[in-house]
């Protein structure tokens, strides 16, 4: 495939982040292996998969996602910072912290970049286990909108973003008596993301790709044998295989179960998060709409 754009910016979350988490921290958080190369997940990303469908250039510089962040500036790693060993201004960024430091390299930018703004499940997942950030009050959507607005500002015209899947379906929260209400909030962040995109269009004539990735994992979740999936149910690794206390302790043997087991018969890697055949169905589903016209 070729597409006109010049080259694949990237914001987001840990589902975007090609492996900043790693290169802070000499992979040993999250450990890899099993995780792939500082990555949440088992192998190469979506957005990987994506750049190389399309040809385009995916350079280090314009890859800003990372684990743990929200649509905003917070970043549910900061209070790992010590535990890290990292130094104070270390690059720990939610979403609207990596576009000011995008912005803050450079005041104009490439107007043929295709720009991804992608991330959500963090606001979500903190909200639901600890109360904050306060997504009633401070929808995320509208630190998408912000975001969007202030790329636009210094030239960005093409973009991406991603609707977020069912966290109440996901094995983190189904069936517990957090399930209902992550369904009702991220129905609600979807609805807000598809009226920002409108206005946008409307208002500043962006192209913005809305990319549908609720009905991919929707299609994975029912039909997982042609992905060459067997698990849908339960993750790869357990939720707890990340030691918070002790983040930078050593990758712990896997159970006797996991042991032979390959981590690609998994929909989930580990917790919330994707695995890599998943990522693949997306790069690919992406890359098809994009050469097809999508964003433009």
């Amino acid at each position: 495939m070729s597409t006109p754009y010049s080259k694949l910016v990237v914001l987001g979350d840990g589902l975007s982040d090609q492996g900043l988490w790693g290169q802070l921290t000499q992979n040993r958080y999250p450990p890899s292996p099993p995780f792939h190369g500082g990555r949440w997940t088992d192998g190469p990303t979506w957005v990987e998969v994506l750049a190389q469908k399309l040809g385009l250039p995916l350079n280090p510089a314009d890859s800003l996602a990372q684990g743990g962040a929200t649509t905003g500036a917070y970043t549910i790693n900061e209070p790992l910072r010590a535990a890290l060993g990292l130094d104070p201004d270390a690059p720990i960024r939610g979403v609207l912290a990596q576009t000011d430091a995008l912005l803050a390299r450079a005041t104009a930018l490439d107007p043929e970049a295709l720009h991804v703004v992608w991330a959500g499940g963090h606001d979500f997942g903190s909200y639901l286990d600890f109360g904050q950030p306060d997504v009633v009050a401070h929808p995320p959507a509208a630190n998408v909108r912000l975001a969007l607005e202030r790329l636009a500002d210094a030239g960005a015209q093409y973009f991406i973003i991603g609707n977020m899947p069912d966290l109440g379906s996901t094995p983190a929260y189904f069936g517990t008596e957090k399930g209902a209400l992550a369904t009702q909030l991220i129905a609600t962040y979807n609805q807000g993301l598809a009226e920002v995109a409108a206005d946008l269009r409307a208002r500043r004539g962006l192209k913005i790709f809305e990319f549908d990735a609720v009905s991919i994992f929707v299609e994975i979740a029912m039909n997982p044998q042609q992905y060459g999936i067997t698990v849908v149910s339960e993750a790869y690794l357990p939720a707890d295989y990340i030691d918070f206390s002790n983040p930078l302790a050593p990758a712990r043997p896997l159970s006797a179960e996991r042991q032979g087991q390959d981590s690609g018969d998994y929909m989930t890697f580990w917790a919330v998060a994707a695995g890599r055949k998943v990522h693949g169905a997306l790069g690919e589903r992406a890359a098809a709409a994009i050469a097809a016209g999508a964003v433009r």
